[in-house]
């Protein structure tokens, strides 16, 4: 194999044509089917993308290529998603924050099942964890909601100290948060359930982060991001196997689901 100089390494790093490495790193990225991919979401080898765009949910193989999409009813400008199964049936979940409202549809499809009034009209991400929890992120006021995904009960509140969008949860019982902040911080925050922060890892070299969904099987983190320079979006996955290289001491890993 012939050897890359080092300006040239650096500069294929620079434009994400090459993975980088350590905990946090960019692995790979394809383009994003639709604008405004607000949301994100992983199933097994397949991730879908919420876009404002449209309003179209697209679900995708990881390397990008479109399996289908479905137009999104009821929803006008939708940003968190997350996909569950609740009593044999498989659901995605959509926030709203032009209608205020989080919207439950029937997975594969376009079909509204229900909905709920959101917490706030500034509701951003969705994370399902079990047919009785999810958790939910308000942009303006910066807050964790811990709630009922069928019923929309608030079960608890938690003061974040960033805005978040979108987010994930982690079955090792983390939560994996965006943090956008007008375009002057590009990262994604691996918080406690109660949104103690541990670490962080910068998007900045893919673009701005919105959408974000994690992938159990391998340990990676997805991120829907924004490039202004090319006004291109797209859908970078990030390593964050084995522990963060920085991680506070006083915490540690969280191995239970309210700790």
């Amino acid at each position: 194999m012939k050897r890359l100089s080092f300006i040239t390494l650096a500069a294929l790093l620079s434009v994400g044509l090459v993975a980088e490495a350590g905990w946090g790193s960019f692995v790979s990225k394809f383009r994003s089917p639709g604008k405004y991919a607000y949301g994100v979401a992983y199933r097994p080898g397949q991730i879908y993308i919420a876009c404002f765009g449209g309003p179209v949910l697209w679900r995708t193989t990881t390397t990008g290529s479109v399996i289908n999409y479905y137009p999104i009813k009821g929803a006008i400008r939708p940003h968190g998603l997350t996909r569950g199964t609740v009593a044999g049936t498989t659901y995605y979940w959509l926030a709203d924050d032009y209608l205020g409202y989080i919207y439950r549809c029937v997975d594969n499809s376009s079909t509204v099942h229900g909905s709920f009034p959101a917490p706030s009209k500034y509701g951003r991400g969705l994370a399902f964890v079990d047919a009785s929890h999810m958790y939910h992120t308000d942009y303006r006021g910066s807050m964790l909601y811990r709630m009922h995904p069928m019923s929309g009960s608030i079960y608890g509140s938690y003061a974040l100290t960033f805005r978040p969008y979108d987010l994930a949860y982690d079955p090792d019982g983390y939560l994996w948060i965006v943090n956008l902040y007008a375009t002057t911080v590009a990262e994604v925050k691996m918080c406690t359930t109660k949104g103690s922060v541990l670490a962080s890892f910068s998007t900045k070299r893919q673009g701005i982060p919105y959408g974000c969904g994690y992938d159990a099987e391998g340990s990676y983190v997805w991120v829907s991001v924004y490039k202004k320079s090319t006004d291109l979006w797209s859908v970078a996955r990030y390593d964050v196997a084995g522990e963060p290289a920085v991680e506070p001491a006083s915490i540690g890993k969280v191995k239970a689901l309210y700790r």
